[in-house]
């Protein structure tokens, strides 16, 4: 298949377009993500931004600093985890068809 210059740059011009808006749709997202059974949760959004941590009165009573700062970070890590897949599944989603290295794993 032969392209001229004008259709390469009209096929880039719509991968880019496409792009920007699964970015601006992913950004948008929220992804949660908890650690010691609900104690504390952690939501991100699609930027990979800690929007909020969540931390139960039942974490506070434990008065256990060291155990708390894990339990933050155990939540902060998995919501940052399933961001970071959805957006690797929406790039593969988006790259599938026109990719050469078939099902590669993206890690953004």
């Amino acid at each position: 298949m032969k392209m001229d210059l004008k259709e390469l740059m009209d096929v880039f011009k719509r991968f880019q377009e496409e792009m920007q808006k699964i970015q601006k749709e992913s950004e948008s997202k929220f992804y949660f993500g908890d650690s010691g059974a609900g104690l504390v949760t952690a939501k991100v959004n699609g930027k990979l931004e800690v929007v909020s941590v969540d931390i139960t009165k039942e974490a506070l009573e434990l008065n256990d600093k060291s155990l708390l700062e894990d339990l933050i970070v155990g939540a902060i890590n998995k919501a940052l985890e399933k961001a970071k897949e959805e957006g690797a599944k929406q790039l593969q989603n988006f790259l599938g068809p026109i990719s050469p290295f078939g099902n590669i794993n993206f890690n953004l």
